[in-house]
């Protein structure tokens, strides 16, 4: 059982490293207004998904 865990978490660690630590610089630039441009239009999207489910 032990085992396992600690299979499952080395390619997490790994991912984790991978992305914060320079295994490509364009990976992690940080956070920006860009990632909200289109917010209204997936709002909207979910909002009628969630409408058509109900």
């Amino acid at each position: 059982m032990g085992s396992m865990v600690i299979s499952f978490w080395i390619p997490v660690f790994g991912q984790l490293a991978f992305v914060f630590f320079g295994g490509c610089p364009l990976t992690w630039t940080g956070f920006s207004s860009s990632a909200f441009t289109d917010l209204g239009a997936i709002m909207k999207l979910s909002l009628s998904s969630g409408v058509m489910l109900w």
